[in-house]
């Protein structure tokens, strides 16, 4: 019988990361922003995404995100720490993160992480079984 390991899985559901997914193993330790240099780079996806349009709202709302904005460090047992690095803002389920918070029940719930005023992702625990032949996941590293 296959082992399930535990993954965070990260939706995007407004702003440019909508309709994204990232899955982040345990031990892993993720930064999130607008600069080329983090695991999850809101730059590259913006460019990716719009074929080269960058005025409007949306990029109103692309601007309130720091260059690094934030740092979820998945520490398995389905905990995870969220660290705001940001001048704008991170805020989990409505409510402002003021430096760290701990999450321990996402087993039990999703919770919703936005950064700055629009771009924001769904957290969630997936099960995936641990095979040889599944792929490694996770965010590429420069």
């Amino acid at each position: 019988m296959a082992e399930e390991a535990l993954h965070l899985k990260l939706t995007g559901i407004a702003g440019y990361i909508q309709g994204q997914t990232f899955v982040l193993k345990p031990g892993s330790i993720t930064v999130i922003g607008r600069s080329r240099s983090c695991d999850i780079s809101l730059r590259e996806l913006r460019q990716s995404g719009d074929e080269g349009a960058v005025e409007g709202p949306k990029e109103d709302h692309y601007k309130t995100v720091s260059r690094q904005h934030v740092r979820i460090s998945f520490k398995g047992e389905g905990e995870i720490q969220i660290e705001d690095l940001s001048h704008n803002g991170s805020f989990l389920d409505g409510s402002r993160v003021q430096g760290s918070v701990t999450l321990s029940d996402l087993a039990r719930k999703p919770h919703e992480l936005r950064l700055g005023t629009n771009e924001c992702f769904k957290l969630e625990l997936t099960r995936a079984e641990k095979t040889k032949a599944s792929p490694k996941i996770v965010v590429k590293r420069k």
